[in-house]
């Protein structure tokens, strides 16, 4: 079962014309070229991975209060859903999970209930990831959001039928963020100034593994001397370094450092 299975349950799909489209648009763009897709980094799917672990172990209640004091916790079927299966395919940890990280990613999570078609009873919540969102309003003033996902299917929903949630809430009128990826502007160049930092190690790690110099001993030596003479060359120089904080070795008549410029 998939989330288009979800769709194709329903009886009708209202969607505004093409003309009534035009009053009212705002695009929300989940997911952009490799490259500035913030999931692509290591470091951001481990943060939000902590995030949505720790926000799964929650467990959601269907409560309500009575004369203003009293709390209780309802049965039926959202306390059902809430507690034991949220859809067929997930329980409450992996539902809670997938939409927090969505949430996180995008600045925007949306998750559509599925009503039986005959006694309008809540049955199903299933978290949708579409590619992107568009939002349309009618004559009346209605508001739908038309989803696209992958495939290139699309379809279109009153956002009154429609739980969306929103991080960052303030510049668009609909959706968290700005909006758009682009939102995510900040800190794709903190990601890039990491990655870049993490690159130079690795060239400095590569670099450091490179033969440097040659110690040319005026004379003929034995490979067991030349070897003696090495390690006093090594731990000169090691002591230079770590008493005075200098790579600055002095040596005899009897043999010559000769760098190696690659």
């Amino acid at each position: 079962m998939s989330i288009f299975d979800v769709f194709k349950r329903k009886k009708k799909v209202v969607a505004p014309s093409p003309d009534d489209a035009q009053l009212f648009k705002s695009t929300l763009n989940l997911f952009t070229d490799f490259g500035d897709n913030i999931n692509l980094s290591d470091v951001v799917k481990i943060c939000i991975d902590r995030i949505a672990t720790h926000s799964a172990k929650l467990k959601p209640r269907y409560v309500k209060s009575e004369n203003k004091e009293t709390i209780q916790e309802k049965n039926g079927n959202l306390a059902y859903l809430l507690k034991h299966q949220p859809n067929p395919l997930m329980i409450p940890f992996d539902f809670i999970y997938k939409i927090v990280t969505l949430l996180y990613l995008n600045n925007n999570a949306f998750v559509y209930p599925v009503y039986d078609d005959e006694t309008y009873e809540l049955k199903e919540l299933w978290p949708i990831k579409p590619n992107s969102v568009e939002a349309l309003k009618d004559d009346s003033g209605a508001l739908y959001l038309r989803f696209y996902f992958t495939d290139k299917k699309s379809f279109t929903l009153p956002y009154e039928s429609i739980i969306h949630l929103k991080r960052f809430y303030g510049v668009n009128d609909i959706f968290g963020g700005s909006g758009a990826i682009s939102d995510h502007s900040a800190l794709l160049k903190t990601i890039k100034i990491n990655d870049s930092v993490l690159q130079g190690l690795d060239n400095a790690i590569k670099t450091s593994f490179q033969v440097k110099g040659l110690l040319k001993i005026n004379g003929i030596l034995s490979e067991k001397d030349k070897s003696a003479q090495k390690r006093e060359f090594d731990e000169a120089l090691k002591e230079a370094t770590k008493e005075g904080g200098s790579s600055i070795v002095p040596v005899d008549l009897k043999s010559e450092y000769v760098p190696l410029n690659v």
